[in-house]
C-alpha cells in the first residue's frame, strides 16, 4: 500500500503526525528476563524518557503480558501472518510521550496510543497508565498491528475500525 494512515488505537482515528524529536532521549528498556524469545534475547523497546514514570511502568507490564501471549497462543501469533513479520519483533518499537501540542487538540484525551501504519514509532498518551496489564497488552498489540502494516477505517475505507481491531487481538490473544 502506498498510502500511509496515521492511526490511534483503541479509541479515535486522527489525521495529525508528528515529528520524532532528534532531542528526545531514548532508552531501552528489557522486559523481565522471564519473557525470552526463541534465542534467549529480551524484548528491548525504546522507551523515551520522556514517558512518564507510571506510563513506563504500565508499558513495560503491558509489552511482557503482550510477548507472552504472542509466544504462547498461536492464533495471536496469527494476526501476524498477513504482514509476513513476527509479532514479537514488531514490539520491538520506539516509544514516545504525545506532544503536549496533541494532547491540548485531544489526541492524548482520547487514545491511549497511536501508530503511523508502517512505523516503528508509538505515541503514548497519559490514559495509558490507567490500563489494567491486560488492556495494555491489547493496545501494544494493536499498535504492533500498525507497525505490521495494518490499517484503519476510517482512513483506509477497507480497513476495520479501531474497536474491531482491539476485539479481535483482545479474543486471538486472550486479552
Amino acid at each position: 500500500m502506498t498510502a500511509k494512515y496515521f492511526v490511534a488505537a483503541v479509541a479515535v482515528v486522527f489525521s495529525v503526525s508528528g515529528p520524532v524529536f532528534a532531542a528526545d532521549t531514548v532508552v531501552t528498556t528489557a522486559v523481565s528476563a522471564a519473557v525470552v524469545n526463541r534465542d534467549d534475547s529480551t524484548v528491548t523497546p525504546r522507551i523515551s524518557k520522556s514517558v512518564p514514570r507510571s506510563v513506563r511502568k504500565k508499558l513495560e507490564a503491558g509489552i511482557e503480558l503482550a510477548t507472552e501471549r504472542l509466544r504462547e497462543v498461536p492464533e495471536c501469533r496469527a494476526l501476524f501472518e498477513p504482514f509476513g513479520v513476527d509479532g514479537v519483533e514488531k514490539l520491538r518499537t520506539t516509544m514516545y510521550y504525545t506532544p503536549e501540542k496533541y494532547i491540548e487538540s485531544g489526541v492524548g484525551r482520547r487514545s491511549y496510543a497511536f501508530t503511523e501504519v508502517g512505523v516503528r514509532v508509538t505515541w503514548v498518551c497519559r490514559r495509558f497508565a490507567d490500563l489494567t496489564d491486560y488492556r495494555a497488552a491489547m493496545v501494544v498489540i494493536h499498535e504492533a498491528l500498525h507497525y505490521a502494516g495494518l490499517t484503519e477505517a476510517p482512513l483506509d475505507p477497507n480497513g476495520m475500525r479501531s474497536r474491531e481491531i482491539s476485539s479481535m487481538v483482545a479474543k486471538a490473544c486472550g486479552l
